[in-house]
């Protein structure tokens, strides 16, 4: 059964990404906040009706979850706007990579221990960053392409770190609670930005629906981890979800959408993949 879970973790990983190039590739132009919006308001309200409304907040959560919310609003906005930019398949690559951040994060805070295979991870996400650094010849580096993909490595990683932090000071509890404010919080602050900007859905019939498809997506997955982090070790797991996501997102990437990549990026997103299985395992 849990297996099953565990494959359902990993569609839903590429559902969200499908979700978020579908409504690029249906629209000429996008928003910058209304479209995350809908998808973490999707999110927000599915973690409620699974909790069941069991819930107890207390004040201790409060700053993991800001930080928890200021990440994911980046991570979410910026991939978006990257798969406008860009590649889907190298965007993909962004929070794949940001593996490292909360492993840096265990080796430096937490004195967990360096071993071999991260270290042989790190070396071979390096090549791989050389290898993908430039896209094919008759096309040009986009700069606002990279500065997504950079923002999404960075909000996607300390995503993780908040995450991580919580529930070390919590011992393991309040999951639930945890994801529920930090939601409502990343509404907030996507509201407002909605608001400053004086957004309007500029699609309603791509924006509403791929929104909610992504958050579904979303918040199925991040469920389902909850759930599978008491069912299964995280050698499984995590490895599992990350690199079974960005293969099937490279998959609809080249097939669906007909993205076409250089040589030399091709072997780089393989070497990727090799490191993200190296640094999950760690």
């Amino acid at each position: 059964m849990e297996y099953l879970l565990l494959t359902a973790a990993v569609v839903f990983a590429a559902g969200q990404n499908v979700a978020k190039k579908s409504y690029q590739h249906k629209t000429e132009r996008s928003t910058m906040f209304f479209f995350p919006l809908v998808a973490s308001l999707t999110a927000l309200l599915l973690f409620v009706l699974l909790s069941k409304f069991q819930l107890c907040f207390t004040l201790d959560l409060l700053p993991y979850s800001i930080g928890f919310a200021v990440s994911y609003a980046c991570a979410l906005c910026s991939s978006v706007l990257a798969m406008k930019y860009g590649s889907m398949a190298i965007t993909l690559l962004a929070s794949s990579y940001s593996l490292v951040i909360p492993t840096l994060y265990g080796v430096t805070v937490l004195r967990e221990t360096m071993d071999a295979l991260m270290i042989v991870g790190f070396v071979a996400l390096l090549i791989s960053l050389f290898l993908i650094r430039k896209p094919a010849k008759h096309e040009k580096l986009d700069g606002k392409f990279f500065l997504c993909w950079i923002l999404s490595f960075f909000g996607n990683g300390f995503c993780s770190v908040a995450q991580k932090m919580q529930q070390i000071a919590s011992e393991g509890k309040q999951k639930s609670e945890f994801m529920i404010l930090s939601l409502g919080l990343c509404v907030l602050f996507l509201l407002i930005g909605v608001l400053a900007k004086r957004e309007k859905p500029l699609s309603p019939r791509t924006e509403w629906p791929f929104g909610i498809l992504c958050g579904a997506c979303n918040g199925l997955m991040n469920y389902s981890v909850l759930v599978l982090t008491g069912l299964l070790p995280n050698v499984i797991l995590y490895p599992s979800i990350s690199a079974g996501g960005v293969v099937i997102g490279f998959l609809i990437a080249t097939l669906g959408y007909k993205e076409r990549l250089c040589t030399r990026q091709y072997a780089g997103y393989a070497m990727g993949l090799i490191s993200i299985l190296l640094l999950s395992v760690f």
